[in-house]
């Protein structure tokens, strides 16, 4: 009976070994995922074509969270709006990163907005004088809901909060810049739905949260992002000379859970 302790006490004493946290995670990469939501400020998008040059004026849009399901943790991680990133620390208080944030965006429909220029997909747009035009579904259908992925580079600064054996906290900040690759679901009046990856533009943002590391190769990360996507060439059409132009200021909430190596 003793010797049955014994063995399960150092069987749990090697665990705890592994667990005890090593605050410093200098030269140790990690992976990291986690969902995210945001909050888009009213945007004004320019669409230009052969016979058509308009622009929708404060339009309003939203993202476009997931239900739950177990399949979105596997095998489908990638269709709700996540935030999936590798890194590295360069010392106990720096790291670098590249990440894609997958985000989702949608114009909201049958709302009213103020229109600018020539529009032969309604009555309303003569390109003179500023107008009223309803975006009902057969109208306008734009979204960016098979993702506005903002591939970006990123640099955070961290500054040790509190610690103890098993856990530690540490706030951070940090700058990430990168490109914009949106899935573009697009209807414009009677042209053709558009719905293909194209390069549209690039964005910046600041970062501020905090983590919470917990054993020897683990930490939760909980932040908000602020940021602005430029895109001056969203694909419309197949045709290139279809396009619209929009940009979209953001913030971002998102908590992640990460694995250092």
């Amino acid at each position: 009976m003793f010797l049955k302790y014994f063995y399960l006490f150092g069987i749990g004493l090697f665990f705890y070994s592994n667990l005890v946290l090593s605050a410093d995670h200098s030269q140790r990469w990690f992976v990291m995922w986690g969902y995210n939501r945001a909050i888009y400020q009213n945007s004004d998008i320019h669409f230009k074509g052969d016979d058509y040059d308009f622009t929708l004026l404060d339009v309003k849009a939203d993202d476009v969270p997931s239900t739950f399901q177990w399949n979105y943790i596997f095998p489908d991680i990638t269709i709700p709006q996540n935030n999936a990133k590798i890194g590295y620390y360069l010392d106990k208080t720096h790291r670098v990163s590249f990440a894609v944030d997958h985000m989702k965006y949608r114009v909201r429909p049958n709302q009213s907005v103020k229109m600018t220029g020539l529009d032969h997909f309604s009555n309303s747009g003569d390109g003179g004088s500023v107008s009223e035009q309803v975006l009902s579904k057969d109208y306008l259908k734009y979204e960016h809901t098979d993702g506005l992925n903002y591939i970006n580079f990123g640099l955070d600064s961290l500054t040790p909060f509190w610690s103890n054996s098993a856990w530690a906290l540490s706030t951070f900040y940090g700058l990430d810049v990168g490109l914009v690759l949106p899935r573009s679901n697009v209807t414009l009046g009677n042209n053709a739905r558009y719905d293909e990856f194209h390069l549209a533009g690039y964005g910046a943002s600041v970062s501020v949260g905090m983590v919470l590391d917990f054993g020897a190769d683990w930490f939760v990360q909980l932040a908000a992002k602020q940021g602005v996507l430029l895109l001056p060439d969203v694909r419309t059409t197949k045709d290139s000379s279809d396009s619209a132009a929009q940009n979209i200021e953001f913030v971002q909430m998102y908590l992640s859970a990460a694995y250092l190596f």
